[in-house]
């Protein structure tokens, strides 16, 4: 088949960020959440202005038209451990009204709204609201025993 070389660059630049980001989290990644990994690192990818088309404009606010807000929308990172919170509907129960999750990219909306990995749960939920927290031993082990069933089932 057919090479093309543009292309194939920037595949090796998304591998080379993701072995970037794993290197520096506390936590094994699992093979369900790479996807979400892949997602993020593109999303960075295109805020950075390339230099070849000469223009001082990212990638990302030349597609939307929108100006990219860093302060909401570099807040988080790939697998940073945060409560996020549930929305449970107006009641009195002692119902939790926040949930353990791991950040996993940007909505890319007005809010300023993230995906997260609810891990007791296995699925993903968009919000906007969250607290940023280190994460926890118990987190880590789960999300390693997470890598190795994946891996055990590959």
């Amino acid at each position: 088949g057919t090479h093309v070389p543009k292309v194939e660059r920037m595949g090796r630049v998304v591998k080379e960020r993701l072995r970037y980001f794993f290197a520096f989290l506390p936590l094994r990644v699992p093979a369900r959440v790479i996807k979400f990994a892949v997602v993020f690192s593109t999303s960075r990818l295109n805020f950075i202005p390339h230099a070849a088309d000469g223009s001082r404009i990212c990638p990302r606010e030349r597609f939307t038209g929108r100006k990219v807000t860093y302060n909401k929308e570099l807040e988080l990172a790939f697998g940073d451990y945060c409560e996020v919170h549930s929305k449970p509907g107006i009641t009195n129960s002692m119902e939790p009204r926040s949930l353990s999750a791991i950040a996993m990219y940007p909505a890319n909306n007005m809010q300023g709204s993230w995906h997260f990995y609810i891990m007791s749960k296995g699925t993903m939920i968009v919000r906007d609201k969250w607290k940023l927290l280190p994460t926890p031993q118990v987190i880590v082990e789960a999300m390693n025993k997470m890598a190795d069933e994946d891996q055990a089932a590959l």
